[in-house]
């Protein structure tokens, strides 16, 4: 969760979602902000603002929509949590963002004016941790990996997830056992063994089985999400120019120097 400054007004809490392929602010948000009188409900036309920013990163003439996400829903009434938007690809794309889950830190860091977009990673800076390589489709993030040293698995890297999750055929191809049956339908949970983004291994991970709706089906298949279970055991970096992901481990020693600042 950030606090990002619309317009130049008070903060607006707002979830940094990888998952979200827009910069989206609740009916309720725009009608505070005085962007729109009334709730129109569904989704608006794209909107320019000012500004936006969070922190000392700021966009002008930026385009958001209005709409209240059914996938943050859930967050909202079930946890008591009152976001007012989602940061998404078109924000997030600008920036290199760095995640801190044990401090409640996000460093949000400008690419350099000269960095060529078509730059590819190899030939830039290495992230913090392990480097893992990015497919950027749809304004949206994969990495492949392996689920209990099977793969690959192609997952989707979510921050504005609460859940590792599989889909049903993964979890019968894998031959995974429930430990529990959800409180909907067709939602099961299971321990996982161990999942892993090239050298960054969690073990005994809990996992929703559950077959997700796809808006876009242009979208290449994916086989699970990784949200907030697995990416907050590391500092996470994300750099979309570069198409990679940082993940280091919280146990190295000059993690808490380098985000103490």
């Amino acid at each position: 969760m950030v606090n990002a400054a619309v317009n130049g007004q008070s903060p607006v809490r707002m979830i940094l979602d990888t998952g979200a392929t827009e910069t989206i602010l609740t009916w309720g948000a725009a009608v505070r902000l005085g962007l729109v009188h009334i709730n129109a409900g569904g989704v608006s036309a794209p909107t320019m603002l000012r500004t936006i920013g969070v922190g000392s990163a700021m966009l002008t003439n930026f385009s958001v929509i209005f709409m209240d996400p059914l996938q943050a829903l859930t967050l909202r009434l079930d946890k008591g949590v009152d976001y007012q938007g989602l940061i998404g690809y078109t924000f997030l794309r600008n920036f290199i963002t760095t995640i801190n889950y044990r401090r409640n830190r996000i460093r949000i860091e400008s690419y350099p004016v000269s960095m060529d977009m078509r730059l590819p990673a190899r030939q830039s800076a290495a992230l913090p941790g392990f480097n893992i390589p990015l497919q950027l489709c749809d304004r949206l993030l994969y990495a492949q990996g392996t689920v209990n040293g099977q793969g690959p698995i192609t997952f989707l890297i979510d921050t504005g997830s609460a859940e590792v999750l599989l889909l049903p055929r993964v979890a019968e191809k894998l031959r995974l056992s429930n430990i529990q049956s959800g409180n909907e339908p067709n939602v099961r949970w299971t321990r996982l063994n161990s999942v892993a983004l090239g050298n960054a291994v969690l073990s005994n991970v809990t996992t929703v089985i559950y077959e997700l709706n796809r808006d876009n089906s242009q979208s290449p298949p994916y086989d699970g999400i990784l949200g907030q279970p697995f990416l907050s055991r590391f500092l996470v970096t994300i750099d979309y120019r570069g198409k990679r992901l940082g993940l280091k481990p919280f146990d190295y020693s000059v993690f808490q120097e380098n985000m103490a600042e």
